[in-house]
C-alpha cells in the first residue's frame, strides 16, 4: 500500500484583474496542480444552493449576477450581507474540496485555491495553507484589462476596482509575490522562479 502525501497547498490571490486566472491555468498545466477558483465556487452555490437562492432573492430582490455586482460594488455594508449568505456554503465546499485531495493516493503535488479576497484568520484553509501568492498589476493596467473585457461595466469597474484590498494589505498577508506585466514572457519566466521555489519548499515540507 501506497503513503498518502498530502499535496503543497497555495492560497493564489490578488486584486481584480491583476492576472490570478492566467497563473491559476499554468499551475494547472505547467505543474499538473490541483486548482479551486473561488469565483467558480461562489457561482456554482448561488445558482444551484436554492437555500443561498432564496436567501440572496429575499434579502436583494434579485439573483442577476451585473445587478448584484452593482449592488455591492457601491455598499460595503450590502456587500457584506451578500457574503455573510453565501460564505458558509462556499467555506464548505472548499474544505471539502482540500479534504478529498488529502486523502487521495494520486494526489497532485500542488494544490492552488485562487480568490481575490483575503481569508480571514479564523478560515478553516489556513490548516492547509503552505504559502500565500500575491499577483501585482499597476491598477491603471488592471482598469484597461476590465475596460477591454467588458466595456459595458466600465462605471462597475471603477468601483470594484476602488473597493479592493490594499497593496500593503496583500503583500503582509503573501509569503511570495509576482508582478504581472502585460508582457506573456515576463509572466512565464516569474512562474518558471516561482515554482522554482515552491518545489524547494514542497521538498522540506
Amino acid at each position: 500500500m501506497s503513503l498518502i502525501r498530502s499535496p503543497y497547498f497555495i492560497h493564489l490571490t490578488g486584486p481584480i484583474a491583476s492576472g490570478k486566472s492566467t497563473l491559476l491555468e499554468l499551475f494547472k498545466t505547467k505543474l499538473g496542480a490541483a486548482t479551486l477558483d473561488a469565483d467558480e465556487i461562489a457561482k456554482k452555490v448561488r445558482l444551484s444552493d436554492e437555500t443561498v437562492r432564496q436567501s440572496i432573492y429575499q434579502t436583494f430582490g434579485t439573483l442577476e449576477t451585473e445587478a448584484l455586482r452593482y449592488i455591492i460594488a457601491r455598499d460595503p455594508a450590502r456587500k457584506k450581507q451578500l457574503e455573510d449568505l453565501m460564505h458558509p456554503a462556499i467555506r464548505a465546499q472548499t474544505l471539502a474540496w482540500a479534504i478529498s485531495l488529502c486523502t487521495k493516493e494520486d494526489a497532485p503535488k500542488f494544490a492552488v485555491y485562487e480568490s481575490a479576497l483575503l481569508l480571514p484568520s479564523d478560515h478553516p484553509l489556513h490548516l492547509y495553507f503552505k504559502d500565500y501568492i500575491s499577483v501585482e498589476t499597476p491598477e491603471i493596467m488592471r482598469f484597461h484589462r476590465l475596460k477591454t473585457k467588458y466595456p459595458e461595466r466600465t462605471g462597475v469597474s471603477q468601483l470594484l476596482l476602488a473597493k479592493q484590498s490594499s497593496e500593503d494589505a496583500r503583500k503582509r498577508y503573501a509569503t511570495l509575490v509576482i508582478l504581472n506585466s502585460n508582457r506573456q514572457q515576463d509572466l512565464l519566466e516569474s512562474f518558471r522562479t516561482l515554482t522554482e521555489i515552491l518545489e524547494s519548499r514542497r521538498q522540506l515540507s
